[in-house]
């Protein structure tokens, strides 16, 4: 159930709590060679919220007027607040697991590791109140679906899934269209080299006021077609190696900077 909280989401003071790098969860993850991902039962719903707010979670059907005991979907700053919980839960076990929202990602080098590791989180989560749902959770693999990628032994690439999708993909009719295809290639932009090149012509059909269909030609043709392209072609990567040396090599542009 998810309640149209827009007018108390108006007048809320949002706690600036900053979400979790995903990009950064991928790599560090990514390193390890077993993999085990938690998915926690019900989310939001496990938290409970304080009796003085209960009344402003307040809502009526035709059955009456209910509030929430526990923490609902669509608050503005629920995400935040899940967040800063799972990260106290698995502040002394950050080393080997890390959560983004409701998701729990831990990583170990050995198999002994691992069932160390495992256990601890399992322990911790016990302790805090936490169930999580065995029929979505993944344990000790080698590798594993998380964010949108599939990652381990030192390597990530894009969720199958996803890829299977965008192979899918026809042609954008309008500037809606065009964000939304643009808005799933993006999310993989960085096993494209020059990503931003390629989807200059995409882009700039997303801009001005007016809506509605967008003049498609050769050139936004060649944009979309080419980013398909390389998106189903795309093989995996390797993890940076945080111990190393980097080397930045930097271009720009006109319409584009990248490295």
């Amino acid at each position: 159930m998810c309640i149209d909280y827009r007018a108390l989401n108006a007048v809320t003071k949002v706690p600036n709590y900053p979400m979790k790098d995903t990009q950064e969860l991928i790599f560090t993850a990514g390193m390890a060679q077993w993999l085990s991902c938690l998915d926690l039962l019900k989310g939001y719903y496990q938290i409970k919220m304080h009796d003085e707010n209960r009344v402003l979670t307040a809502f009526s059907t035709h059955n009456g007027v209910y509030q929430w005991k526990v923490m609902p979907f669509g608050l503005s700053g629920a995400s935040g607040t899940f967040q800063k919980i799972m990260n106290n839960v698995l502040r002394s076990h950050s080393s080997y697991a890390q959560a983004y929202i409701d998701d729990i990602i831990v990583y170990s080098k050995t198999w002994d590791e691992h069932l160390i590791h495992l256990r601890n989180v399992l322990q911790e989560l016990e302790n805090a109140g936490f169930s999580v749902k065995l029929r979505k959770c993944t344990f000790a693999a080698k590798e594993l679906q998380f964010l949108g990628h599939k990652i381990g032994g030192g390597k990530h690439a894009p969720d199958e899934e996803k890829i299977a999708a965008i192979k899918r993909l026809e042609r954008p009719k309008t500037k809606k269209d065009v964000r939304s295809v643009l808005g799933l290639m993006g999310f993989y932009r960085s096993y494209i080299p020059n990503y931003a090149e390629f989807a200059t012509p995409l882009t700039e059909l997303t801009k001005g006021k007016k809506s509605g269909d967008v003049k498609w030609g050769k050139r936004e043709e060649e944009s979309f077609c080419g980013l398909k392209k390389a998106l189903c072609e795309t093989t995996a990567l390797n993890a940076p190696d945080f111990g190393k040396p980097f080397e930045i090599h930097a271009d720009a542009s006109d319409y584009a900077v990248g490295c």
